[in-house]
């Protein structure tokens, strides 16, 4: 069989910008917007709040146009800003959903107020939804926009919780990042009791917290100690730290993870490292990221069996200098894209292990390493756009100059211009093509590079640092972390590796041969250490890679002299007509950890024919007619016949050649011949044609161009021979010779 190699290339497309744009846009020249993350453009997956007045527009960052939402401005006071997501853009219920996002809520200012909340809500006034004064006014302050608000003027009167929560944004649930504490005592210093939401926060510290705005249950009564009553807010899954827990200068990453099982959001703050954007642990597993999970009943929502619920931001500035500058840039969308991404490396000298952080595992110098980032599509109504990767790669490594992102559907992309001489790190920036987009029918992407450890000169051991990569897509954005690992070198006393067989270049490591027709190949080398040997062949295991494809490895034989070995490529393996041949890669390691050079065998298969020559037309009993005697007789072919084969598959080549006839009848009458067409082999065994198809001849070929006259024994007691019995009758009879060449590649 023939095999034609396709080689595939890459295409790059550049990045388009989604949608219109819904909210008015504004540059930022402030460091807030221009130094936030990265983020999706927001486009038209939101919407404004139709309140009056509202604070909220889109900003441009340092990574684009419209990628933040800014809710509102810390130089000006009681702002309030509400955004929310189309009809389109819905969160479903019924399905697990993930939502991320970086918030900035302030520059540290003491009197940063009051903040900003994460709303899911099915208000009637959907767009139009916040929190409102008896006359339909919009409510800032401790409310954030979607807390109802304490409406009483006489605060001898008790607490009416229905009233605050009739005031609020209905069927919601609010998770609030609130940068101002209302405690009790503000209003024993002022004589109210309306301000003191946050009574129940031990400490007094800025907080996130969640429960439903439009439920009287969320609210409580207080009394002071001057016996007049407060309303509180009762908060649930509370995060708190330090007085400048929210409010930094820096801005802080926020992942919602919604269990449709469970009927549970969990909310994690500080998962990621607001300069790298490195994954940050939650407390619980050693690091600083807090998390919380809390039930929500999709009842109090007003969550119809289609599982939609409308989702946004409220934020609202206090009065007079208590203000902050609150701004929000999306990662993931609900349901719009859920994408995400994981790195690893192997060593593929270790058995394929998969290196972990531990300790234990080491990587030698010499062994060769695949990296690995898995980019997955878990779902959306969208495809996954424009994804641009950002790779990080680590250091101690020596990568291959051209690497691959093989799809789900089993395209592969190349990716080319790698420095395979920069062993201290570097990024590697390229685009995922955009006519195999990640997708429901296409769900992922790996992204392959190879090399093999390598030490700057003098060193003996080091440990490579996590590294970083971010796969940003115009409608979602991922990240992944390679672990650390350390690469150490091996006991002392180097090896080489050298090829025997074929025509050896200088040096030993390279070699080649050329054939027509592929067949087994055997290839020979030796195995060389500087001092002392392997304590047998066995402590020695080949690595092979052919055609770029990793072949099981192979240990040497204890048989064989010391060092010495021979591998067998596969007649079946080989491929003809490759521009630069078939190329075997192999390498060697010991069981010291210890590697050898790449040697480099070429097997370049010419592609080769096989032909049958027979004419189109032949007789018998015409070169020297003999008359018919009445008695069975028997004729060879006229010399207008000849059957040669043709064969430059290659020296090894196999075929058979077999024969079979239509009935032989008159020409005029039609009567069939009394009589048979035979074919006698040098044993006498005689067979019909006329009966079937009969074995001609079976040959193995000599030669890479090998000529075989199949009627170079015949004569007139032996091979095609026309049979006649007494009583023929005399005329002209035809019959067609059906002639099957059947080739069979050698193997041996």
């Amino acid at each position: 069989m023939k095999v034609k190699a396709i080689l595939l290339g890459m295409i790059a497309l550049s990045a388009s910008l989604l949608g219109c744009h819904l909210l008015t846009a504004q540059a930022d020249t402030d460091s807030v917007t221009a130094n936030a993350p990265a983020g999706i453009t927001v486009g038209s997956y939101f919407s404004p709040g139709t309140i009056a007045n509202n604070a909220a527009k889109l900003m441009d960052t340092g990574h684009g146009l419209d990628q933040a939402v800014k809710l509102t401005n810390y130089r000006v006071g009681t702002e309030l800003g509400t955004i929310w997501t189309s009809n389109e853009a819905a969160m479903n219920l019924n399905e697990n959903e993930k939502a991320s996002m970086w918030l900035y809520l302030g520059n540290g200012n003491s009197s940063a107020a009051d903040g900003i909340a994460f709303v899911m809500q099915n208000d009637d006034r959907g767009v139009g939804a916040s929190s409102t004064n008896a006359a339909g006014q919009p409510l800032n302050g401790q409310t954030l926009g979607v807390w109802g608000g304490d409406a009483r003027t006489d605060f001898t009167k008790p607490v009416d919780t229905q009233a605050i929560a009739d005031s609020a944004i209905q069927k919601s649930w609010a998770l609030e990042f609130d940068t101002f504490v209302n405690g009790t005592s503000i209003d024993l210093r002022n004589g109210k009791a309306d301000n003191d939401f946050d009574a129940d926060i031990a400490g007094g510290y800025p907080h996130i917290g969640s429960n439903y705005p439009g439920d009287k249950n969320s609210y409580a009564q207080g009394t002071l100690s001057n016996g007049k009553y407060y309303a509180k807010l009762n908060h649930l899954g509370v995060l708190k730290k330090s007085y400048s827990y929210l409010s930094d200068s820096f801005w802080h990453h926020l992942t919602l993870n919604w269990n449709k099982d469970a009927k549970t959001m969990t909310y994690t703050f500080g998962d990621k490292d607001p300069s790298t954007g490195a994954p940050i642990a939650t407390v619980a597993n050693g690091g600083t990221a807090q998390t919380a999970t809390v039930p929500i009943a999709l009842s109090k929502l007003g969550v119809g069996s289609d599982g939609h619920v409308r989702w946004g931001f409220t934020g609202s500035t206090g009065i007079a200098k208590n203000t902050e500058e609150n701004a929000v840039v999306f990662e993931q969308v609900p349901g719009l894209v859920n994408a995400s991404a994981t790195a690893d490396i192997t060593d593929n000298s270790q058995d394929d292990q998969v290196m972990t952080a531990a300790a234990a595992d080491k990587i030698y110098t010499g062994d060769r390493l695949s990296v690995k980032y898995h980019l997955s599509y878990d779902g959306g109504r969208e495809s996954w756009k424009n994804v641009q990767a950002t790779l990080k790669l680590p250091a101690n490594v020596a990568f291959n100059d051209t690497a691959t992102i093989t799809y789900a559907d089993g395209y592969q992309q190349q990716i080319t211009g790698l420095d395979n001489h920069n062993i201290s790190g570097q990024t590697v920036n390229v685009a995922l093509d955009a006519d195999h987009v990640l997708s429901d029918s296409n769900k992922t992407a790996t992204i392959t590079l190879k090399g093999k450890g390598v030490l700057a000169s003098g060193v003996t051991s080091a440990t490579s640092k996590s590294t970083h990569s971010n796969f940003d897509g115009s409608n979602a954005l991922t990240d992944a972390s390679l672990n650390a690992f350390n690469v150490t070198q091996p006991a002392a006393g180097a090896m080489s590796m050298v090829l025997t067989s074929g025509q050896v270049g200088i040096g030993g490591t390279t070699s080649s041969e050329t054939m027509t027709g592929a067949k087994n190949v055997t290839v020979t080398g030796k195995v060389n250490y500087v001092s002392g040997n392997a304590s047998k062949n066995s402590d020695i295991t080949l690595h092979p890679t052919l055609n770029g494809k990793d072949l099981a490895p192979v240990t040497l034989k204890d048989s064989d002299p010391a060092g010495q070995f021979n591998y067998t490529i596969p007649a079946a393996s080989l491929i003809s007509g490759l521009k630069d041949g078939n190329q075997l890669i192999m390498y060697a390691r010991d069981q010291s950890g210890r590697s050898t050079n790449d040697t480099v065998y070429t097997v370049n298969v010419k592609e080769g024919t096989i032909k049958l020559d027979v004419p189109t037309e032949s007789s018998f009993n015409g070169d020297d007619p003999q008359k018919l005697t009445g008695k069975s007789m028997s004729f060879a072919p006229d010399s207008n016949l000849h059957v040669n084969v043709n064969d430059t598959m290659g020296t090894g080549d196999q075929w058979t050649l077999t024969a079979s006839a239509d009935p032989m009848v008159a020409e005029l009458q039609g009567n069939p011949i009394n009589g048979d067409l035979a074919y006698v082999d040098q044993n006498g065994q005689q067979n019909s044609l006329l009966a079937g198809a009969v074995t001609i001849m079976k040959h193995t070929t000599t030669s890479d161009n090998d000529v075989v006259d199949v009627m170079q024994d015949w004569n007139k007691n032996q091979g095609l021979l026309l049979k006649t019995n007494p009583g023929l009758t005399i005329g002209t009879y035809k019959t067609t010779i059906h002639w099957t060449l059947q080739n069979t590649m050698a193997t041996g």
